[in-house]
């Protein structure tokens, strides 16, 4: 049986994977990372989806916050025009900026089905970085998303 939380990580493992095909992404919840088709295009990126356990901001409540940090290393390439790293950054921003916007697509996206249904998601911040010494970009975004759990 899988809990909420290892749902909710595979399926933004899943979501990310779309938008960023040939990035190898893992997650907390997750058995293992695999490297996928088109890999080769990305040289080493990576993503990782922590997704912690759930918190109750009341006593015996049904909604439930679970907080998600997304952390990445995207290699700079020598030559700027082949730099992807800020590429993938847009692709992850603009899927974070769809879903804090819009609760339906919260919903149409994080619906566990029968398990959890989200309320509301909040982005929090996060940081992109580059390390000058080994050439590689690093992300990290954070957010929340809050839901009603069945009991």
């Amino acid at each position: 049986m899988e809990v909420i939380e290892q749902q909710l990580c595979k399926r933004l493992a899943d979501i990310l994977q779309e938008r960023l095909p040939g990035v190898s992404i893992d997650g907390n919840w997750l058995p293992s990372a695999t490297t996928p088709k088109g890999a080769e295009i990305w040289r080493g990126a990576k993503l990782d989806v922590n997704v912690g356990t759930r918190s109750y901001g009341e006593f015996t409540a049904k909604t439930a916050e679970m907080q998600v940090s997304l952390e990445g290393e995207f290699p700079v390439a020598a030559d700027p025009s082949l730099d992807r790293s800020v590429a993938a950054y847009a692709a992850v921003v603009a899927l974070l900026e769809e879903w804090h916007g819009s609760i339906a697509a919260v919903k149409r996206d994080l619906t566990i089905d029968g398990d959890f249904y989200p309320v509301g998601l909040r982005l929090s911040g996060g940081t992109f970085e580059l390390d000058r010494d080994t050439k590689v970009r690093y992300y990290s975004q954070t957010f929340a998303v809050r839901g009603r759990i069945k009991h």
